[in-house]
């Protein structure tokens, strides 16, 4: 009968709640890791990864990303001038303070490196290399990069790719949190940052975000445009492959910037008027 039924169930969840703690943990951790398994045999990794990842923790983002930056940025090979990174990051400022709440912390390191190339990992940071850098005619170039990669980071785009590298003991222990198990690996995960190539959606959100950003920093948006010119220029030169392998369409993606740029005006004001770009921009030289 429904009475006996109810009685039997009754007792299998009393008997849950008598486990020990520990054993509870390890049970629900099975549940999930089984109802994670479900799910990646109905709906496939990049579906999982989707579903996954507004679950992650930004804590657990944040130690991820963290762990992967001795990967991609040795201590040696990092820039080492004060002022670089001062006037770097007061561009990160300025565009922080203008963008919607975040939980996260932008933090931005600068390579020395032959790679043409800006990374976002999860967690908020974001790495430069010296030949990026140095391409750039103004700051306000530079902060059209800068906008670009944070919204990869609010977006979590970078988080979601590496989801699905990740196994199916690891994505429950990212969803609940557990940080132990990440420093094994980080070397894996550097290496996907360095060769990912986002989904054309993804692009085409940072960039519309990263537009949005900049107008709202009362940032010039043309420096934005400039930069991808610049790009266009050095791509029609066969100068940019490692660049062209995660950031490609440049033809298309002036279009969208220059018609962003157009739908709001902006009173910018100078992101350095008390110093040459030309002279802080090659300050690790």
């Amino acid at each position: 009968s429904m009475r006996t039924i109810a009685q039997r169930e009754g007792r299998q969840f009393r008997g849950l709640r008598e486990f020990p703690r520990g054993a509870r943990v390890i049970v629900l951790a099975g549940v999930a890791s089984l109802a994670l398994l479900g799910a990646l045999m109905l709906w496939g990794i990049p579906a999982l990864a989707e579903l996954v990842t507004p679950l992650v923790p930004t804590t657990w983002e944040t130690a991820l990303g963290n762990s992967i930056i001795p990967e991609l940025a040795p201590v040696d090979l990092r820039c080492g001038s004060r002022r670089l990174r001062e006037n770097v990051d007061k561009i990160v400022t300025r565009l922080g303070a203008a963008g919607p709440p975040t939980p996260y912390t932008f933090r931005v390191t600068i390579v020395e490196s032959p790679v043409f190339n800006a990374l976002a990992a999860p967690g908020g940071s974001i790495i430069l290399f010296r030949p990026l850098v140095r391409s750039t005619e103004t700051p306000e170039e530079l902060a059209g990069v800068l906008a670009h990669e944070m919204q990869h980071v609010r977006l979590r785009h970078a988080t979601k790719a590496l989801v699905r590298d990740l196994s199916m003991a690891a994505i429950a222990g990212a969803v609940l949190g557990d940080v132990s198990g990440i420093g094994a690996f980080a070397v894996q995960a550097g290496r996907t940052l360095t060769t990912l190539h986002h989904s054309r959606g993804a692009e085409e959100e940072a960039d519309r975000e990263g537009m949005r950003l900049i107008q709202a920093a009362q940032i010039d948006p043309s420096g934005m445009i400039r930069f991808f010119e610049t790009v266009k220029a050095k791509t029609a030169n066969a100068e940019l492959p490692g660049y062209l392998s995660t950031h490609p369409e440049t033809d298309q993606r002036l279009a969208r910037l220059k018609a962003l740029a157009a739908e709001v005006p902006v009173h910018s004001t100078p992101l350095l008027p008390d110093g040459r770009w030309e002279d802080v921009k090659n300050l690790c030289q």
